[in-house]
């Protein structure tokens, strides 16, 4: 089976990513909101806003891999839907 190519706003976003993680500057951990995963429903996810107390239904980025309920998660919200973006570590496994 032949490599998937992806398209020119895909490179763009994993290199805006790297460049990202390589050096989080406060103003992209300031639009960055603290979560925790109450359920999960295919693409998208209800995540606990722990800074609010309140559930906001958020879409994930595909590259995050499965999420479980009870992951803590980092979201922002640049419309009224939310957008899960990075995953903490976990700190407890059954």
């Amino acid at each position: 089976m032949s490599k998937r190519r992806i398209t020119e706003q895909q490179a763009r976003r994993i290199r805006e990513g790297r460049e990202r993680s390589h050096g989080l500057h406060e103003s992209d951990l300031a639009n960055q909101k603290k979560g925790l995963v109450l359920a999960h429903y295919g693409k998208a996810v209800a995540i606990w806003d722990t800074a609010n107390n309140v559930p906001v239904f958020c879409h994930k980025r595909q590259h995050l891999g499965p999420l479980v309920v009870g992951d803590e998660v980092l979201w922002e919200a640049p419309t009224e839907q939310g957008v899960v973006t990075q995953v903490l570590p976990r700190r407890t496994c059954i």
